[in-house]
């Protein structure tokens, strides 16, 4: 008799873990993950969730279906085993962005998304709020986060995270501005994917009809051409844009200029066809591997080409997702309705620093003047114009000269990345942030500036609140290894009032209450309170450690970038083609990219 109770204690014991394997049933099949602990000490919380990795959301867009808008996964029978991550998305290996990236294969069999899942958001009737993360890498690198890495925002922000694969460069995004291939294939495998959240994700205790979309760098601009899309419309109630959106110049291309750039790549690649054949040039990259594809796509692209290297293959007006050019829409006001959370860190332009000096690590390098002059091209990349004059309004707006004359290498580095930083990330989310606001959208901006304690993202010391610093901080990884056996009390609570900051946002569209009317528990609001984006104060929540409020930022700066840059290259251009004796050679859009020639009769 002993021993049967003994053998019944030990069941009792190990229950829990004999039934701990979770599933969700789906309309697509049986869906079975694994669960995971996690524990941040400093917040006395201790959390299970489950994990639910590589499930895939469309068929594999290989064959005729490269280049090709996603095909709905199909239902499968048996379960599908979701415990291990799926193939990255095919990109190149010279990656210059020290960013880890999974250690799985890659392959062009790679839409697949993850569920975190939280204990509790499945058994208490209560549906959670979706966190809904589009990963960054210049439309061209990247994969869902490692290491099950979401576990610390869905474990202290009380949320349910999705994060999503999706096709990077010329498989994402080549077009030529017609039906054979009209681009885009990147952002409608988002769309696949929020459909799938849409369809799937209250099998895992989430509510469709509380989905915020977030993402950063390249991912934010994802976010907002999902606010211009009439076609991601209803699949989400907020969303948060982190140092990236679709009105800058190195995320969107013209129509004539992406089939410029189709062509080009196609001519590297062996498909050297007349340009303006369309369906040929897509049954010929359809048979091309995606090895030649992928090495040919950036840097060989701009070299064929002759001009600077940049990103190759953005986002492009097509008649379906894109409408117009994303300046336009804004413009227009034509958004989505979703309540929006936007904002950039102190230090963008580090990004490019600390990839132009790879090898500088722990000390800031060294510019001098002539080395700045060099450098200072950087700072248009994409304007459509290097022209002297334009460098040298850089220069005055930029430089200044008593700082410059006591430390000289510190200021023309500084230099540099703020105009780096404000041309392409921190004006842009200004503007969009007010047009945002103009049309009657409840908007919140941030402006990150803390640098993190021991190392920025990119693994450097020198580089401040660097591009990408603040998903340190979102994603809790000051409570996850390596990080959180150095990590100070300090950064711990900088991170958890991050997340909650966000998870707030998801749940309520307001960053300072956690809790919508009729929530069981105790409201949660913010230490401080984060105020809208309304004119005319334009008014962000700096957060750092100590978290502050302040009104409107860089608006000489983005006067500049907005207004003045854009008349100085008009002006600079028609008086080099007066002097050559031309009275026009060519016509550019307000994206600033090349969009079509036009004869001296014929132009405007």
């Amino acid at each position: 008799m002993s021993r049967i109770w003994l053998v019944l204690v030990v069941l009792s014991t190990f229950l829990p873990l004999l039934t701990a394997t979770p599933s969700a049933e789906t309309s697509q099949g049986t869906i079975v993950g694994k669960t995971v602990e996690f524990t941040a000490g400093p917040l006395g919380l201790r959390r299970s969730v489950d994990v639910y990795l590589g499930i895939p959301y469309a068929e594999p867009p290989v064959g005729p279906l490269r280049f090709r808008a996603p095909v709905a996964k199909a239902p499968w029978s048996g379960e599908l085993r979701a415990t291990s991550y799926g193939s990255v998305c095919p990109q190149p290996s010279d990656n210059l962005l020290p960013v880890p990236r999974p250690d799985v294969p890659q392959s062009e069999d790679c839409l697949y998304l993850n569920v975190f899942v939280p204990s509790r958001s499945k058994t208490t009737g209560q549906l959670s709020a979706v966190m809904f993360f589009i990963h960054g890498g210049s439309f061209i690198f990247g994969a869902t986060w490692p290491d099950n890495i979401p576990v610390a925002l869905a474990s202290i922000g009380d949320v349910i995270v999705v994060d999503i694969q999706y096709r990077l460069g010329a498989l994402g995004f080549l077009a030529t501005g017609d039906d054979e291939l009209p681009g885009n294939m990147a952002l409608l495998d988002q769309l696949e994917a929020l459909r799938w959240v849409r369809r799937h994700i209250k099998a895992f205790g989430g509510d469709p009809d509380r989905v915020t979309i977030f993402g950063q760098s390249a991912g934010s601009s994802c976010v907002s051409l999902h606010l211009l899309s009439p076609m991601s419309r209803g699949l989400f109630k907020n969303a948060i844009m982190q140092s990236g959106s679709a009105n800058t110049v190195w995320s969107y291309v013209g129509r004539n200029e992406a089939k410029r750039r189709a062509f080009a790549l196609g001519h590297l690649v062996g498909c050297d066809l007349p340009e303006g054949d369309s369906k040929a040039l897509a049954q010929c990259l359809r048979g091309v591997s995606v090895l030649d594809i992928v090495q040919q796509q950036n840097e060989k692209l701009f070299e064929y080409l002759g001009e600077p290297p940049q990103l190759g293959f953005v986002s492009v007006t097509d008649d379906r997702f894109l409408l117009d050019d994303p300046a336009s829409l804004l413009e227009k006001g034509a958004l989505n309705d979703a309540a929006i959370m936007i904002g950039h860190t102190r230090d963008e332009g580090m990004l490019l620093m600390s990839i132009a000096f790879s090898e500088s690590l722990d000390a800031a390098p060294h510019v001098d003047k002539k080395l700045y002059d060099q450098l200072l091209p950087m700072t248009v990349v994409g304007l459509g114009s290097i022209d002297p004059i334009l460098l040298q309004a850089v220069k005055l707006i930029y430089v200044n000269d008593s700082d410059a004359s006591e430390q000289p290498g510190r200021q023309f580095l500084y230099s540099l990345s703020d105009a780096i930083g404000d041309s392409g990330f921190a004006c842009p989310i200004y503007q969009f942030a007010r047009a945002a606001a103009s049309a009657g959208r409840v908007v919140y901006r941030y402006y990150f500036t803390h640098q993190p304690e021991k190392l920025s993202f990119f693994r450097r010391k020198w580089t401040g609140a660097c591009h990408s610093d603040d998903l340190i901080f979102v994603f809790g990884l000051p409570f996850l290894p390596p990080r959180d056996e150095d990590s100070s009390e300090e950064e711990r609570s900088f991170s958890a009032a991050v997340i909650k900051h966000w998870s707030n946002f998801a749940k309520t569209g307001n960053p300072n209450l956690g809790l919508t009317a009729g929530e069981a528990g105790e409201s949660v609001r913010s230490e401080e309170e984060w105020p809208r984006f309304i004119a005319p104060e334009f008014a962000h929540l700096e957060l750092a450690p100590r978290m502050k409020n302040g009104g409107a930022l860089r608006v000489q700066e983005c006067q500049f970038w907005g207004e003045f840059a854009p008349e100085l290259i008009r002006v600079a251009q028609d008086a080099a083609l007066y002097r050559s004796g031309s009275a026009c050679d060519r016509k550019w859009t307000a994206s600033r990219s090349q969009d079509e020639t036009c004869s001296k009769e014929a132009c405007p």
